[in-house]
């Protein structure tokens, strides 16, 4: 009976490991200048890395859903000669450049499950697994930082750089596994860094705009 027991409550907690991850941080919301009329060419740059592959489809979303920039992009690096080219050939106004420095994300949550089926190894302890999972929570982060700079094709002038990071921090009681955890938290640490750092570049575009209008 005993043994039964102990198997029921080793499931019941391993079945948890499915649950979803719950995330509380909002994502930040896009801030679109009004009179944002015909479409300037961007051409996107840089973040070639793994790391860097969230940010371009990222920037991609933002720039064009602002309405005001069409996107273009290259699977592969340029060397001087090839970007002159493209930039001639699509008639290109600005060129959006970046990398990533650091993409990264943990929790302690391989512990805490270790330590749940440490419990349900033994029938005599397998309630305190009960116990210890619902006394304690998992806690997860993620970490983005990058820079990105902007050049104006017509006058060969940086017009924007901004070099600038963000953080979030989640926990639950939900066993979860490390992994789930930081495919969680990864894309929106991703996500609100984009949007901060062009935000700012949209704020100082708007700026400059009315300056030249």
């Amino acid at each position: 009976m005993l043994k039964i027991f102990a198997a029921i409550v080793f499931l019941g907690l391993l079945s948890g490991c499915a649950s979803a991850v719950p995330i509380s941080t909002p994502l930040l919301s896009r801030e679109y200048p009004e009179g944002l009329v015909g479409e300037k060419k961007v051409l996107l740059t840089g973040f070639q890395t793994q790391a860097g592959k969230c940010f371009r489809e990222e920037i991609e979303v933002y720039l064009r859903e602002s309405k005001g920039f069409a996107v273009l992009t290259s699977p592969e690096p340029l060397d001087d000669r090839q970007l002159e080219k493209v930039i001639e050939g699509q008639k290109v106004n600005f060129v959006l450049s970046g990398d990533v420095d650091r993409y990264e994300a943990g929790s302690n949550a391989k512990d805490r499950n270790l330590t749940v089926g440490y419990f349900t190894a033994f029938i005599i302890t397998a309630p305190i697994a009960f116990f210890y999972a619902a006394s304690t929570d998992w806690k997860g982060y993620a970490l983005a930082s990058a820079k990105m700079s902007v050049v104006d094709t017509k006058t060969d002038e940086t017009i924007w750089s901004l070099k600038d990071s963000t953080s979030i921090n989640e926990q639950g009681n939900e066993l979860v596994s490390d992994d789930k955890i930081k495919k969680a938290l990864l894309p929106i640490a991703c996500k609100n860094l984009v949007t901060k750092m062009l935000n700012n570049f949209m704020r100082s575009y708007a700026t400059n705009k009315r300056k030249n209008d």
